[in-house]
């Protein structure tokens, strides 16, 4: 009788044991449902994906749960095959489906524009009935399918910017303060639900999207300070979000494709009676903005500045350049005040970041030496012949000069480049045009000042051992 006694609570401590093992295991599976769904979202900090790993690689799967093993894992090719599966079926599809859908869209309303199938206002009312449902979806999905709900709202902002512009610009159905009421609130509204799924596709396409959506529906050109007013509004929102959760893809994806509308009209519909105003205006507006979205992160984060936003802000400057040169174009003369204007920008910058940005070194040094090739062409644009080969000449000799007293390496190179740029026009645009006394005269001041930097740097050789840059002087500053 005591055996059976024995067996029987024996076999009751088992039973009760693997109910246990059940829940624990369905509990463990939960959890790491529950932990995926919040690394797609990218809440998981790299220590913890660590974690997570090396309990799975422990319980020996993927999800974490003890006994369970993956069919893809047989082979480090299964393994590749997946990962691209998981990509094309995950993200690719669905990126590509909003956009095909958004074109479809704007083809659909072109079409019945064409046609004239329905009524204008029957066409606004349906683009917003499609922009409606696609919120719907998207808002019913977001628990379960966080992505593919974050993928449909992208799009359904992207329809609902297009339609607000369609109504004022197209048809006049609303005035210009209501229509930019409604873009400004979806813009607000865009940038919350954005943090709020910490997605950058649904910036890149709900915002930096929009941009193009009107292109496929009719000509803007006629409305050009209504198309650049709503570029500017999308703008905003994107350099919000770009400084707000550090998206630099983004707010350098809106530079790219708001300057290249800019200056392509520029070139192929501006009309200085018409535009003049409006060039100047909105030119002005877009390279402030971009600006601000380049010095952000000393504002938002309390870091310095990227290279690539060092490098942002040299191209804006150029870009000024080119649009200034674009407005203020005379077929008769050469773009010297524009230069002269951007030359001060330039300079005033570089002045800002020396007293105000002290630790910005790499941008201070990339502003002066912009502003000294700046310089360089207006010299080339103002003078010609003898006269910019002199300029050159002295502006060599004088940034040379600065670069020894105040021991900086690389003003010292500017000058031995400009130096031998000079050199190289003496000798392949200036030697059949200068008389032989310019030509003299020249050879023997640039030869001089070549002997002489050569004098200096074995000088210095010797009393300092091996120049580095910046580093082989007694004093090193900025």
């Amino acid at each position: 009788m005591k055996a059976d006694d024995d067996i029987g609570r024996l076999d009751e401590e088992i039973r009760i044991l693997a109910a246990r093992q059940m829940e624990d295991r369905q509990r463990l599976q939960a959890l790491y449902t529950e932990l995926n769904r919040l690394k797609s979202r990218g809440d998981v900090s790299p220590m913890e994906a660590q974690g997570t790993g090396r309990i799975a690689a422990a319980t020996g799967s993927d999800t974490g749960v003890p006994g369970h093993v993956n069919p893809d894992q047989g082979s480090a090719g299964q393994g590749a095959q997946h990962g691209l599966e998981q990509f094309i079926g995950l993200k690719l599809i669905h990126l590509a489906g909003i956009v095909v859908l958004l074109i479809g869209i704007s083809i659909g309303v072109k079409y019945a524009i064409d046609q004239d199938l329905v009524s204008p206002m029957a066409r606004i009312l349906l683009a917003y009935g499609a922009a409606l449902l696609l919120f719907i979806l998207s808002f019913r999905l977001r628990t379960d399918y966080r992505f593919f709900s974050a993928i449909l709202f992208s799009g359904s902002m992207a329809a609902a910017y297009f339609t607000s512009y369609a109504a004022l610009a197209y048809y006049n159905l609303v005035s210009i303060p209501v229509a930019f009421a409604i873009m400004a609130a979806l813009t607000a509204f865009t940038i919350y639900r954005s943090i709020y799924y910490n997605r950058i596709e649904i910036a890149v396409i709900g915002l930096v999207g929009a941009y193009g959506i009107p292109f496929l529906v009719s000509n803007t050109t006629g409305r050009i300070e209504m198309f650049f007013g709503y570029v500017l509004l999308i703008n905003a929102g994107v350099v919000f979000l770009a400084a707000r959760k550090g998206w630099r893809a983004v707010s350098t994806l809106a530079s790219g494709i708001t300057w290249c509308l800019f200056t392509g009209w520029l070139v192929m519909e501006y009309n200085s009676v018409r535009h003049y105003s409006t060039a100047i205006i909105y030119g002005v507006l877009f390279y402030l903005l971009f600006l601000a979205d380049a010095i952000s992160p000393l504002f938002f984060s309390r870091r310095t500045i990227s290279q690539g936003g060092r490098v942002l802000i040299l191209l804006l400057n150029l870009l000024l350049l080119l649009s200034m040169t674009l407005v203020f174009a005379r077929p008769e003369r050469e773009p010297v005040a524009e230069t002269a204007f951007v030359f001060g920008i330039v300079f005033l910058q570089a002045g800002i970041v020396f007293y105000f940005l002290k630790t910005e070194t790499a941008l201070f040094r990339m502003l002066v030496a912009q502003a000294l090739c700046l310089l360089v062409l207006l010299a080339g644009l103002a003078w010609d012949g003898i006269v910019v080969t002199g300029v050159w000449i002295l502006l060599s000799v004088v940034v040379f000069v600065i670069g020894v007293l105040i021991h900086h390496s690389w003003l010292r190179l500017f000058a031995v480049i400009l130096i031998g740029g000079t050199l190289l026009k003496l000798v392949t645009l200036d030697a059949m045009r200068f008389t032989a006394g310019q030509r003299i005269l020249s050879y023997i001041a640039i030869g001089s000042l070549l002997l002489l930097g050569s004098f200096y740097y074995q000088r210095f050789n010797r009393l300092h051992g091996t120049m580095n840059t910046d580093t082989g002087d007694k004093k090193t500053t900025r």
